[in-house]
């Protein structure tokens, strides 16, 4: 008998969300483009790409593939290589022999899945007859060696640095394009110069105009011109960055503070006036106020930035709880920047929101932060600071410290030690405090022999061959928000393992792991694994081991019954569970709005029946469904009884499209109530009723 599967799966209640998230790598040059070289010889710097993820960090271990799309030459370290540790990877490139032609160019792209880059090398022809000299000529056509370029710091320069690059040999004159310019200051902590934006690449008439920028601090240096990679070098040429234009104040102190009404806050305000490469604009006149009148008083403040460009204020907040802002900003306004504070009105209570009665393994975070909530007579406080502390047997990755949003709750991370145990820490603010109670444990599930229940009936025990088994305790989880579901949901065999957790059945010489439905830990509190019990398992007792991560447990002496049947519940909108029925004429279920009817034939779900033999002789295995055509059935005597009487049973019959369940079809006696009525399946076994959870369904 086959039934919808993607039904199923629903009653079964174990197509619980799962979210998986793509973090997008992106590639980009570092270094190594736009070089020329000799033919036969490598150009004389790596190309360097570096791989990102998607919050633009460096992703080490990521391979990059190296193909020569265009061009000839060859790839010394070969078509794939892997980031190291700050995402970077490299490749060298080798030219050629060259015939009748005065170069060539090779376009080299690196890729990885969701991205590429190209790089550009140029390889020169030589010259045989003239001691092998390469084709490729450049020259710089401005600056002359006195000349001297100068631009205020963050600027960029309108006379561009122009230097052509091109060819005379064997195939006459020709341009050669994309080779690269760099400006190298002599001195790398003093004023810089570079080629603006792509401004250092030669054009297809081999000409490059680089516009100069100007940064770092003002002063006079000397610089050189690379041409393609060191290819050829001039200079040096003489170069002046003067001071920039007042481009922002940067707070360097005292902003997001928080006082009581009328107070001094503590720390100063400082801020510097810089120009748009950072340095520091000296003598520049400034105002301090605040943004609305009255809500705070400014006192000891300074006019006029310092030879360093600092400046300073001290601040008084005003009477009013909430924000205040103070403004810094020179004499015409056009340039300011805004310090936040928060006056913060009486505490008068803290609370625990979030958080207790964690555990989390050894040396790892646990799953939630700790939260509270800071309360004052007109309500949550926002911008109070909350002190975290722990009696040692946990830390604060992100210190002990954090301040409230603006619904007044404060979070922090909290990291186990090395030591297993029970942790204590304190959350306090002036006045009040409150105290979590956590457990440090070394790794392992904790389970017990009571952790195993019936997953559709919830009765205790349920360890029965082919039947759906909940195992439950912490460590089972750790770390997962949620369920995660095994990636065969729809169709094929449940996975022997989801989320780094399988489970393990031994007895005497059997030996087999468990298919596994989900893995959840819902409300960071409640840890479980759904499996179905391995159909072939003897009966009596058996040893079973949870495994998650890299720590495991193992209970031994567990009992295997025959049976242990549970019928498969849902919630109805009452809120109250009722048994999962399906009317057979129809297909449809039963429901509060569509109830049962006196005299339907109806199909309910069951687990726990024991192993199933179809008609021919069969016995179905683990991660196998029902047999089309050959319906496997349990090998007991089944009973159905509907308010309290035994009712005609027609037939149970495991499902071909799911693990585990069987359908057990009766028909709803004529006599029966209306309303709810209860309901029930027993299994016999030497003539005594094993009996499934008890339940109910509406009877029209």
């Amino acid at each position: 008998m086959q039934f919808a599967n993607k039904t199923l799966l629903g009653i079964l209640t174990l197509s619980l969300l799962t979210a998986a998230l793509a973090s997008a790598q992106t590639i980009s040059i570092v270094s190594g483009d736009g070089q020329i070289a000799p033919q036969n010889f490598a150009a004389q710097a790596p190309m360097v790409a570096v791989v990102k993820n998607f919050q633009g960090q460096p992703s080490a271990g990521q391979t990059v593939t190296w193909t020569i799309v265009s061009g000839a030459g060859t790839l010394l370290n070969g078509n794939s290589t892997v980031t190291d540790a700050n995402g970077q990877t490299t490749n060298q490139f080798l030219g050629n022999s060259l015939f009748g032609v005065n170069f060539s160019q090779a376009v080299i792209t690196a890729s990885i899945s969701t991205s590429s880059v190209n790089f550009t090398q140029t390889t020169s022809g030589v010259d045989p007859n003239a001691a092998n000299a390469p084709y490729v000529q450049t020259q710089v056509d401005f600056p002359a060696l006195g000349d001297v370029i100068s631009g205020a710091s963050g600027s960029t320069g309108t006379s561009p640095i122009k230097v052509r690059v091109f060819a005379v040999g064997a195939a006459g004159f020709s341009a050669v394009p994309n080779a690269l310019i760099k400006l190298i200051p002599a001195d790398a902590n003093g004023p810089q110069i570079t080629c603006s934006g792509n401004s250092g690449y030669t054009d297809f008439n081999g000409n490059a105009n680089c516009l100069p920028l100007f940064t770092g601090t003002p002063g006079s240096g000397r610089y050189t011109i690379d041409v393609g990679g060191n290819y050829r070098v001039f200079g040096p040429y003489q170069f002046t960055v003067t001071q920039g234009q007042l481009s922002l104040f940067r707070i360097t102190g005292g902003n997001n503070q928080s006082g009581a009404p009328g107070s001094r806050l503590p720390l100063t305000l400082t801020a510097r006036a810089e120009d748009s490469a950072g340095n520091g604009q000296a003598n520049v006149p400034v105002v301090w106020e605040a943004v609305i009148p009255g809500t705070a008083t400014i006192s000891n403040a300074g006019t006029t930035t310092d030879a360093s460009g600092n400046v300073s204020a001290t601040v008084t907040l005003g009477q009013a709880a909430g924000n205040v802002q103070v403004r810094l900003r020179n004499a015409t306004g056009t340039v300011q920047t805004l310090f936040t504070f928060q006056v913060a009105q009486p505490v008068t209570g803290l609370s625990k929101a979030a958080g207790d009665s964690q555990d989390a393994i050894t040396n790892t975070n646990f799953a939630q932060p700790l939260i509270v909530l800071v309360t004052g007579a007109q309500g949550p406080i926002a911008g109070a600071q909350v002190q975290f502390v722990s009696n040692g047997v946990v830390s604060f990755p992100n210190g002990p410290s954090a301040v409230t949003d603006s619904q007044g709750r404060a979070s922090t991370v909290v990291r186990a030690g090395s030591t297993p145990g029970a942790a204590i820490v304190t959350a306090s603010v002036p006045s009040f405090s409150v105290s979590f109670n956590l457990t440090v444990r070394l790794p392992g599930p904790q389970i017990t022999s009571s952790s195993f229940t019936n997953f559709a009936g919830g009765q205790p025990g349920g360890v029965s061959p082919a039947g759906i088994l909940a195992i439950s305790g912490r460590g089972i989880a750790t770390g997962i928000q949620g369920c995660v579901n095994g990636p065969q949901q729809m169709f094929g065999p449940l996975p022997l393992q989801v989320a780094n957790v399988n489970v393990e059945f031994v007895a005497a010489s059997f030996r087999q792991f468990a298919p596994i439905f989900s893995v959840c830990n819902v409300g960071g509190t409640q840890e479980y694994v759904v499996i179905q019990v391995p159909a072939e398992l003897p009966l009596g007792a058996t040893s079973i081991t949870v495994r998650a991560g890299s720590g495991s447990t193992t209970l031994d002496n567990i009992p295997v019954f025959q049976v242990s049947p549970g019928v498969f519940e849902g919630a109805s909108t009452d809120g109250k569970n009722r048994a999962v029925l399906q009317r057979v004429s129809d297909g449809s279920f039963i429901t509060l709005e569509n109830p049962a009817r006196k005299g339907d034939r109806l199909r309910a779900f069951v687990s726990g029946l024991g192993r199933p033999v179809s008609k021919t002789g069969v016995r179905l295995g683990s991660n196998q469904g029902g047999i089309p055509n050959d319906d496997a059935s349990p090998q007991v005597n089944i009973i159905v009884g509907v308010a309290d009487q035994g009712v005609n049973f027609v037939s149970a019959i495991y499902a071909s499209d799911v693990i585990g369940v069987y359908l057990v079809t009766f028909d709803v006696p004529s006599n029966a109530p209306s309303g709810d009525v209860t309901f029930s399946i027993a299994a016999i076994l030497n003539e005594n009723p094993t009996y499934s959870n008890p339940s109910m369904f509406r009877v029209q």
